[in-house]
This record gives structure tokens, sequence and C-alpha cells, in this order.
């Protein structure tokens, strides 16, 4: 059975996969959190209690189970209950429901008949065979259960990559939040001006078009007290209604989110024309083809366009949907400077993708499509219609490979398996959807 995974993006629609499919918050939202639903249903592990805690209560009962034969107990408690039952005639019937609160062992009552005397006794027979004596609880004092230690972050079960930077260590400690990150990123102005140039060429006509040609930049990544530099790191500006001009109106540079690519070649003619690298070493093209930092292939950074004062609301939603094992990325903080400016403080993503998918998914369970949910106006022949929707199960949906440089985008954008999948898993699901929620 072929499997189907589905992003869903922004807040509201994290929401959203907890019920089994996800739309987008509205048509501004710039996709600030993603997680994923998927088809495929991991097997969950419980957790048991520790050897120390299973002795210690093996201990405690044993202890009872030891305790020496009340006999003369017994016979103690069938003599007083007699001698009790005598006294009793001489005493009014308040005076004995007072002693029978009062005293539990010598309980008192009145003698109405042989047969509530023959009760009273089994009570007490009964009472003191189930209390073990007190020489035993010294000796076996209670033992309060061990705290348990905070769990380790998951280590991931991941290919090796000789071309990679940092590993699964360094992809735990770049999210950490109690770590000190730093991005420091150095551009050419020749590049700066390539950024401005691909923005006026696509977004500023047509603001359905964005480019997604990346431009040559050096990179610094410092996480606690290790820097780690990476050179031709490829970037390009991201972002959807909050997508900004490199440079502002005076000259100056603006605020503006960054997907960063690590495996980036720069030798496509048709995107680099003139300027497309030539590689004269076949071995390093391929190895800068299977580049990775800290096992990612790229990077998200976004300003923090929603004005949270905090700057952390969104990590720790995605903590919350994490702790539910809904698959969500990772989310952290990070200084930026760009050419010495600080940016100030921003947040860096894990993207959604492949390389996500294999740090959380069984081998079993992988291979299967995977879709980004966004808004959309375009119908399944990639034409605009004007009738913006969301990605949702309640209507008809578009589906297929988005365009940016045309402003080709759909409902459910496909990111894997592009020139072989048929969508019908999908489609199929969809059709589930409906019908599970009284749709036709």
């Amino acid at each position: 059975m072929k499997k189907l995974h589905i992003v869903q993006c922004s807040l509201m629609a994290l929401l959203m996969a907890v019920s089994g499919l996800a739309g987008c918050s509205g048509k501004n939202s710039d996709n600030n959190s993603s997680a994923v639903s998927t088809v495929s249903v991991s097997e969950s592990s419980a957790v048991s209690e520790t050897a120390d805690d299973e002795s210690s209560y093996n201990k405690t009962v044993s202890s009872a189970d030891s305790s020496p034969a009340p006999s003369d107990n017994i016979s103690s408690a069938a003599q007083s209950s007699e001698e009790s039952s005598k006294e009793t005639s001489d005493k009014t019937s308040n005076e004995t429901s007072n002693q029978d609160s009062v005293n539990e062992e010598t309980s008192i009552a009145p003698e109405p008949s042989s047969k509530n005397a023959e009760e009273s006794q089994k009570v007490q027979e009964s009472s003191q065979i189930s209390q073990p004596s007190k020489s035993d609880e010294k000796s076996e004092p209670e033992q309060k259960p061990e705290s348990k230690p905070e769990p380790e972050p998951v280590t991931p079960d991941i290919p090796a990559n000789d071309n990679d930077i940092g590993g699964i260590e360094l992809y735990n400690e770049l999210f950490r939040i109690e770590n000190k990150v730093s991005v420091e990123i150095s551009i050419d102005k020749s590049e700066t001006d390539k950024l401005q140039a691909d923005y006026l060429k696509y977004t500023g006509i047509n603001e359905a078009k964005k480019s997604e040609i990346y431009r040559k930049a050096d990179l610094t990544v410092k996480v606690g007290n290790k820097s780690y530099t990476i050179d031709e790191v490829g970037i390009r500006m991201k972002g959807n209604q909050s997508l900004e001009p490199f440079y502002a109106q005076n000259g100056t540079p603006n605020i503006c989110s960054f997907k960063l690519s690590f495996d980036e070649t720069f030798d496509d003619k048709d995107e680099y024309g003139s300027s497309a690298k030539t590689w004269t070493d076949d071995k390093a093209r391929k190895a800068r083809k299977k580049r990775t930092f800290a096992t990612l292939n790229e990077m998200d950074i976004k300003w923090n366009i929603c004005y949270d004062n905090t700057n952390i609301r969104e990590i720790y939603a995605a903590k919350l949907f994490e702790s539910a094992n809904v698959l969500v990325q990772k989310i952290g903080l990070s200084q930026l400077s760009i050419n010495g400016n600080n940016y100030g403080l921003v947040k860096i993503y894990e993207p959604i993708d492949k390389n996500f998918l294999e740090k959380r998914l069984p081998e079993s369970a992988l291979g299967g499509d995977l879709y980004k949910c966004i808004w959309s106006d375009c119908n399944n022949s990639g034409k605009h219609t004007g009738r913006w929707r969301g990605a949702t199960y309640k209507t008809d949906n578009s589906y297929g490979v988005q365009d940016n440089s045309e402003g080709i985008k759909y409902n459910f954008n496909l990111k894997t398996n592009k020139k072989s999948s048929d969508n019908e898993s999908l489609k199929k699901f969809l059709n589930v959807m409906r019908h599970c929620n009284g749709f036709q």
C-alpha cells in the first residue's frame, strides 16, 4: 500500500493536524510552523517501572505474608469478646455506641443474640490476621519511589554521510533552546544585487511569483563555544505576503526571511546563465550534492513576523505537538548578522522534506508522497481561477508540482516523487475523509 504524508502549515493547521488533515490558517499565512500527518501508524512504546520499584513492592508483600500466625491473638480476642458481652448488660445502649466508635480493637457491641457475637468475633479475627506485626513494619521501612530522570533527546537512525558537518549531535544542539546560537552570513554586494534583481523580476511583477534561484554566500554558525564555517552556501529570500525586496527604497537592507541550501552547485545554466559555476572536479561536485549541515540539506531563517514579544510561542507549540507524537519540525532561536550588521533575534527552522521523514519514520513507512498544504486559486491545470481556498477535504482541491517562477501553486504541492506520483493516494485519502465526515 502506498504511503501518504501531508504537511500542515501554520499554527492553525497544526491544530487541524490532530484530526487527520490540515488546511492553512489563512490566505496571509507564511507557514511559520509545520506539522505532518500521515496515514502510516507508528508503534508506540511503553515505559516500564524500574527494577528498584518492583523489588520494593515484592519486599513489602513478602513481609506481610511472612508474619507469624496470630493464634494467641485470636483466642485472646475471643475471650475479650465474652467478657465484654457480660459487662454490656449493665450499661446503657448509648454508652455502648460511644465505646464502639472509640476502641477499634476491643469493639464492644450490644448482645441481642449469640449470632451477633459470633459475627463480631469473626470480624476481629480477620482484622488481626491481615495486620503485620509492629516488629515487621520496623524491619521493612517504606521505600519512596525514585524520581524518573527527564528523557534524553531522541537520536534517530539516519544513513551515514561522509559529507555531513556536525552530525546528529549538532542537530540536537542547534535546536536546543538553552544553547546560544548565532548565524553569520557573509555575502558580496554583487550577490545581494542579484537577490534584489530576482525579486523585481518575479515578485515585483506578480505577487504569486517568486524566485527560487540561490545566490552565493559564506556561512558561520556558532553553537555554544563551537564554530562551523561553510563556504558557498546557497541563499535566497522566502515568504508569501511577508516577502520584501532585499533593499528598501533608501538603499538599506530590509529585514527579510531566508532559505539556506547546503548542497547547491550553482551550475544550472537555465538559472545562472553566463555566471553558472563550472566544476573541474566531478568528485567535488558530487560531494557538494551530498553536503549537509547538522544532517540538514536546507535551513530556514525567519524574522519575528508575528511580533511575538516572547519569541518562543511557536517553539513551545511545536514541543506540544511533538509530545503528542505529531510529526513536527524542529524550531530554534538564533542571532543573525549579515556582513557584520546585526539583524537581531530570529527563528531557525528544520525544513520538512525527505530528510525530515527519514529521521522520524521507520524504513517500512518511507517512500510515500509528501505534500505541502497552502492557500491557492489554481485548479489542477495550473490556471488561476480567482477563487482562493485552503487545503481541505470539504471542497475540490488542486494538487500537483508547484512552479514558483510561473506563480503556479496548488492546495497540495507535491514535494517528493515529483516525476512518478499519480496523486492517487491523496485522492483516495480525501475521499475517505469526505465519507467519514458526511460529505459526498
